[in-house]
């Protein structure tokens, strides 16, 4: 069955009797497998765009981290 986003509510229907999950996280799960690749791609990159964390500011925020001291690696002695 070749889908596509403006399908999710026919698989919705499909979906809707699953456990385990609220409603919200139904409609969600079901636009996820109605997407083509492409519209999954568009989505996936729409949500990181809309946390800050796509393109190039979002790689100069994450160069400008530094690792704290005290962290992971002193404390298995990786520490420069």
């Amino acid at each position: 069955m070749k889908t596509s986003l403006k399908d999710w509510p026919e698989v919705f229907e499909r979906i809707k009797r699953v456990r385990g999950l609220d409603e919200s996280e139904k409609v969600l799960y079901a636009r996820s497998l109605a997407a083509t690749p492409t519209e999954r791609w568009d989505m996936n990159e729409t949500y990181l765009r809309s946390l800050g964390l796509w393109g190039c500011s979002a790689l100069k925020k994450q160069s400008q981290i530094e690792p704290r001291e005290g962290g992971l690696a002193a404390r298995h002695g990786f520490e420069p």
